[in-house]
């Protein structure tokens, strides 16, 4: 007998915005700014073990932030009309992280949030170059980690642990995933909900891997 009807209950949405060069200007001043506090602040400790983690108001002391939080405000607009959330929601933190070699961040959630993400200006920086890998091809990676320079954001199913009697085959399927990994893309913003525990992998390529996280709630700023 075959299946009258597949019901994939539960979904989660998680979006890729990809903004490819229409805010190539605003990366370099992103990354221009990112480096400028870099060199002035000692950052905090949070999710990474080694690495940067700035503070978490960079929108109150570069415009460049501040325009990358209106970009993230348009974004969870759609994403709230579209999914059946009550609209209202705001980016309320921004804060960048820098990632060396077998540096990474823990596993860690949001949860006292509404939303969070993640804004990539640049794929990674070499040197005093930034490198900008602009693509029309970008995707969540069910499952496996394929090791290319890690430095991925990786996403744990929020049952993770508790489908533990069903035995998954080696090939994941999007029912069988414990994880997505998503690589680094210039130009994406990655929308989800905070409640998903994720994490950063150790980076493993040359240079250094830099991204923007934020948190948003409902409210003001």
């Amino acid at each position: 007998m075959g299946i009258d009807k597949l019901f994939p209950c539960f979904p989660i949405p998680i979006e890729v915005h990809n903004f490819q060069k229409e805010t190539h200007d605003l990366n370099v001043q992103l990354m221009n700014d990112i480096y400028y506090e870099l060199e002035n602040s000692g950052g905090v400790v949070a999710s990474n073990v080694g690495g940067w983690h700035s503070e978490s108001d960079l929108h109150t002391r570069f415009p460049s932030f501040q325009s990358l939080m209106n970009i993230i405000n348009n974004a969870l607009n759609q994403y709230c009309d579209k999914h059946g959330y009550e609209s209202g929601l705001v980016c309320k933190r921004i804060w960048a992280n820098l990632n060396r070699e077998n540096e990474y961040n823990m596993p860690h959630h949001h949860g006292n949030n509404a939303m969070t993400g993640v804004y990539y200006p640049v794929k990674q920086v070499i040197g005093d170059l930034y490198e900008f890998n602009y693509s029309e091809n970008v995707s969540l990676q069910l499952g496996t980690y394929d090791g290319e320079q890690g430095g991925c954001l990786t996403i744990q199913d929020p049952s993770y642990g508790l489908k533990t009697k069903l035995r998954k085959k080696k090939q994941y399927k999007a029912f069988t995933a414990d994880h997505y990994h998503y690589y680094p893309v210039a130009g994406t913003l990655l929308l989800m909900p905070s409640y998903l525990v994720h994490s950063v992998l150790p980076f493993q390529g040359e240079g250094e891997r830099v991204s923007i996280s934020f948190s948003c709630d409902y409210g003001d700023y």
